[in-house]
């Protein structure tokens, strides 16, 4: 089960820019609002898209003060921390005064980052990024018959290489692509498992449930290592049941 992703925002810093998040935000995601008089105000049409979002928000205000948000933000959360120790949680700011309430509170185990908007899409919305298999095809199926041709005599040229790939079992693949410390037996099924069991929803699905089992970092460095390979996971599934 995908972990509920609690997402505190320090409203001085990154103002209403947090709503480009709406789209990849999961239904029981929640938005922890934290601002102060001095927090920019919400343009009419970001407010719109927050008043038909399904997600949880609460609207947390804050005493103004020199750093005042932050420190009430930072004890607000060791507060969720100690109530909901198995949630995620993003800092969304740019400010780099955080990071090291963040590494302590890695230190101790919690899966929590700070990042600013930009930085969440670009590991958040993996659709954006496109599916390279996806590309790859569309462009084999527009090729000239002649490159086509010139391909297949190239891979016929290479036979034992190819056989090896496609011979290879899907365990021992993912071990070459991802980092040494998700090669243990027990990371390999867990992988394998959550991309058949994902995939077939969508990318997102995948990333989400990555990131939910190996936490905001390696869940991130996972899914960009076996994107490319994902039919291939899935495919191997029906092979093995086959024999």
């Amino acid at each position: 089960m995908v972990r509920r992703i609690k997402y505190l925002i320090d409203t001085e810093n990154v103002g209403s820019a947090w709503t480009e998040l709406l789209p990849v935000l999961g239904r029981n995601d929640e938005i922890l609002l934290f601002f102060t008089a001095n927090s920019p105000g919400i343009p009419y049409k970001d407010l719109q898209q927050i008043m038909t979002h399904p997600f949880q928000m609460e609207l947390i205000p804050c005493n103004t003060g020199r750093n005042g948000l932050d420190f009430q933000l930072s004890s607000y959360l060791g507060y969720l921390l100690r109530s909901s120790a198995k949630a995620q949680y993003v800092i969304l700011s740019r400010d780099q005064g955080y990071d090291p309430l963040v590494q302590f509170w890695k230190e101790r185990g919690a899966d929590i980052v700070r990042c600013d908007t930009k930085e969440l899409l670009a590991a958040r919305r993996p659709e954006e990024q496109g599916d390279e298999q996806e590309q790859t095809e569309q462009q084999e199926r527009a090729a000239a018959p002649e490159q086509k041709a010139a391909r297949s005599a190239r891979s016929k040229r290479a036979p034992k290489r190819s056989a090896k790939k496609q011979s290879e079992p899907i365990g021992e693949r993912m071990e070459r692509l991802v980092p040494e410390e998700f090669r243990t037996p027990e990371d390999i099924r867990d992988m394998v498992s959550i991309v058949r069991e994902y995939y077939p929803s969508g990318l997102q699905e995948v990333n989400k449930a990555l990131l939910s089992r190996f936490g905001y970092d390696g869940g991130n460095d996972l899914y960009r290592a076996l994107k490319p390979s994902f039919r291939a996971i899935c495919a191997a599934e029906s092979q093995e049941s086959g024999t």
